[in-house]
């Protein structure tokens, strides 16, 4: 299997579910900007190698849902694809905590807002922190483009909110409709933002910016932590200051540009 043959989807995929369940039905996860095959793989690129990282998947299951031995199925949790997460991924500093696999320092508090806003107020939001007192002194934070918030996701449990809050996170919501406000907007759907549960990485794309109220997550790069990389969600028109084809450079180190 050629694990470079990914090619860009907006196309909804489903996984079995993970870890623990035992129902039949499937986890809904969809991906939009990224790989239909999200097999994470080291390749020459340009001048350097590129290394995505593992999904966290290490279980395999059955057409219903159980568990079964990897060997054979093909599947994420035999090939484990991918950058070995360090451990701990996540270390802590006050009010911060940095993601040693992605080189993503995330605000500690998953709803430093306090409330869901709309779109453009999270945009506002995240300018208001950048020209205030900012946060764990800095000033450069980011709304997260639709790839960084699917970085969060760890394939190998039923709900990646609830794990994360777990690895020295707060206030991470949980639960089937509480959805976080990326940077990148669709197109195709009447340039609707991408949202994302993090309870189980679901993406969609059928928000409104304006009416639709989702929480909001701040991140910013910490340069020399990264052990994987993240790629470009490919978006270079900009719908709004701080949006993702505003801040194509936001992370420079973390994407990866053609040669």
């Amino acid at each position: 299997m050629d694990p470079v043959s990914g090619k860009e989807s907006r196309l909804r995929f489903r996984l079995l579910h993970q870890k623990g369940s035992k129902m039949a039905k499937h986890s809904r996860i969809t991906v939009g900007f990224i790989p239909i095959v999200l097999l994470a793989f080291s390749m020459a690129y340009g001048q350097g190698v590129i290394n995505l990282p593992k999904t966290g998947q290490t279980g395999c299951y059955d057409s219903a849902g159980t568990e079964i031995a990897c060997y054979g199925t093909g599947q994420d949790g035999e090939w484990q694809a991918g950058v070995k997460w360090p451990n701990p991924r996540f270390t802590v500093s006050g009010d911060c905590v940095t993601d040693k696999l992605t080189g993503l320092m995330w605000a500690k508090n998953g709803n430093l807002p306090g409330k869901p806003l709309n779109w453009y107020e999270a945009l506002d939001y995240v300018a208001s922190i950048n020209s205030g007192a900012g946060l764990c002194g800095y000033k450069d934070w980011c709304l997260p483009n639709v790839n960084e918030l699917e970085s969060l996701i760890n394939a190998e449990v039923a709900d990646s909110a609830n794990w994360l809050n777990s690895q020295g996170f707060v206030n991470v919501q949980s639960g089937s409709s509480f959805y976080y406000w990326s940077s990148t907007r669709q197109p195709a759907s009447g340039y609707n933002p991408w949202i994302v549960n993090i309870l189980d990485g679901f993406v969609e794309n059928t928000a409104s910016a304006q009416w639709n109220l989702y929480f909001v997550w701040l991140v910013r790069s910490e340069r020399g932590e990264a052990r994987a990389q993240l790629w470009k969600t490919g978006q270079t028109s900009s719908y709004a200051p701080g949006d993702d084809g505003n801040l194509q450079r936001c992370h420079p180190r973390l994407r990866m540009d053609p040669p």
